[in-house]
């Protein structure tokens, strides 16, 4: 665009001049090329919470994470996302213990 071009942000998501969307209006676009491509419904944000989970249970390190989510420090990736993993870790020690106890 030029000269004509305002975006002075950096932003990932503008209109062709450079003016921010609403981030609903990029919501909306990325559910609907998410649907058209025909993967479940999630929003931007729930991606975020998977890949926080999934880098988790995979048992990414805990600073990765964290600087991958931007977040000032392991603390907070730790409080928002890390009962997450441990809700699994209770759910893989019950199924065990069953297979325990019934001999299988």
């Amino acid at each position: 665009m030029g000269p004509d071009w305002i975006g002075e942000l950096d932003l990932v998501f503008t209109d062709e001049m450079g003016r921010p969307l609403h981030p609903d209006r990029v919501g909306r676009a990325f559910q609907a090329e998410a649907s058209r491509l025909g993967f479940d419904p999630i929003g931007l944000h729930g991606l975020r919470h998977s890949l926080a989970t999934a880098g988790l249970d995979q048992r990414k390190l805990t600073k990765i994470m964290s600087a991958l989510l931007g977040h000032s420090s392991t603390t907070v990736t730790e409080d928002v996302y890390q009962h997450l993993g441990r809700m699994e870790f209770k759910r893989e020690a019950v199924e065990l213990g069953r297979l325990m106890a019934t001999g299988e």
